[in-house]
C-alpha cells in the first residue's frame, strides 16, 4: 500500500465548513482521537459559523464523498477498518497503535489497541516490539499489524504529540480521572499531574497518555488508563458543542498527517459517522500476557475477539502470525 498525501481542492465557503465537521466527526468519533480534524486546512473563523448551522440545518450536501475501495472476496457489507498510530516525541516508534473497525450498517465504531511492546516478527525472521516497526516503513509497519490481527487494515493514518496535544487544546481538554499522582522526568517532558478528576488541557492529556511508570503492569495499566481518555474524547466530540469548535479543529495541519486516505473518502465517512450513537462506540486491547519486557498475543483470545468486532470478512481468521 502506498503513502498518499493530501491535496488542496477549490470549493465554496459554506460547503468546506459543511464538510470539515462531517470529517471532524468521521474520524474523531472512529478513533476517539480525531484524526478526522486534519482532514482539510482552510482559514476560517468564528463569524462563518452560522454558514456551518445553516448547512446542518438543512440537511446538508450529502452526495459528495467517495466510499473506501474495500471491493473483495467475503467481505463484510459496509465495515471499514482503520489503523491509526501515534509516534513518539522522535517521530520513529509508534507509541500508541489502534485498529479501528467502523461498521456503517449497524452504526458502531470498535477500537482495538495493540500494546507498543507486542513482540512481532521483522522481516528477517528475528523477534522485536511491534512500535519500532514504523522506523522500517509504513509498508513495514502494516506488515506486521497484519501478522498481528490476521488481516490488513483498509486505510491508516499516522499522527505525532503535537496533533494530539492542538486536538485536546481545540475541543478545551478532556475530563478525565487521573488516579494517582504521576511524576516521571521522559527525554522530552516531565509529567506532573496531581490524582483526580480534572480536566486535562493538551499537554496535560499528553501526560497522561505517556505515563505508565506507576501502573503495576507498566504498559499494560496505560493502555487501560489511555482507553477512558479516548471514550471521554469520543464522548465530547460526539456531543453539539463539537460544532462549536470546528473553527479550531480545522486549522490543526492535515499536511502534517501521514496517510493513505483520500479526501473524498475521509468526508464520506464522516458523512456516515453523523448521529452514531456513543453507545455504539467500545475500546478493547488484544488478548496477551506481559513476557519479561514484552507483551505476547494469546492466540486463541485474540482470534476469538478480533472474529467478534474486528474481522471484515464473512469468514472467521483462523490463524495469526505472531512472535512467541
Amino acid at each position: 500500500m502506498s503513502k498518499g498525501r493530501h491535496t488542496r481542492h477549490t470549493m465554496s465557503a459554506g460547503y468546506r465548513f459543511f464538510l470539515t465537521f462531517c470529517v471532524t466527526l468521521c474520524i474523531l468519533t472512529v478513533l476517539s482521537v480525531v484524526f478526522v480534524s486534519f482532514v482539510y486546512r482552510p482559514e476560517i473563523g468564528e463569524t462563518m459559523l452560522s454558514g456551518i448551522r445553516d448547512k446542518l440545518a438543512s440537511g446538508g450536501d450529502t452526495e459528495n464523498g467517495t466510499a473506501p475501495d474495500v471491493s473483495g472476496k467475503d467481505r463484510r457489507d459496509g465495515v471499514y477498518t482503520v489503523l491509526v498510530a501515534g509516534t513518539d516525541y522522535d517521530g520513529t516508534r509508534t507509541d500508541t497503535i489502534l485498529l479501528a473497525a467502523i461498521d456503517t450498517k449497524n452504526g458502531t465504531v470498535n477500537v482495538l489497541s495493540i500494546p507498543r511492546d507486542t513482540r512481532a516478527y521483522m522481516a528477517d525472521g528475528s523477534v522485536h516490539k511491534i512500535n519500532a516497526a514504523h522506523n522500517r516503513g509504513s509498508e513495514r509497519m502494516l506488515t506486521e499489524i497484519t501478522n498481528t490481527i490476521g488481516f490488513t487494515p483498509d486505510n491508516y493514518v499516522v499522527l505525532d504529540y503535537g496533533d494530539f496535544k492542538n486536538i485536546i487544546d481545540a475541543i478545551d481538554g478532556v475530563d478525565v480521572y487521573v488516579p494517582m499522582d504521576m511524576y516521571y522526568v521522559a527525554d522530552d517532558m516531565v509529567i506532573d499531574l496531581k490524582e483526580g478528576q480534572q480536566t486535562l488541557n493538551g499537554e496535560q492529556a499528553l501526560m497522561f497518555m505517556r505515563y505508565r511508570a506507576g501502573y503495576p503492569d507498566a504498559d499494560l495499566g496505560r493502555i487501560r488508563a489511555q482507553q477512558t481518555v479516548f471514550l471521554s474524547l469520543a464522548n465530547k466530540l460526539m456531543s453539539a458543542q463539537t460544532l462549536w469548535n470546528v473553527p479550531k479543529l480545522a486549522k490543526i495541519f492535515y499536511d502534517d498527517l501521514e496517510t493513505d486516505f483520500k479526501l473524498s473518502e475521509i468526508v464520506w465517512l464522516g458523512i456516515q459517522c453523523i448521529g452514531m450513537d456513543f453507545e455504539g462506540f467500545s475500546v478493547d486491547m488484544i488478548p496477551g500476557h506481559i513476557s519479561g519486557a514484552d507483551y505476547v498475543v494469546d492466540e486463541e483470545e485474540a482470534l476469538a475477539l478480533i472474529n467478534e468486532k474486528y474481522n471484515p470478512y464473512t469468514k472467521p481468521i483462523t490463524a495469526l502470525n505472531t512472535a512467541e
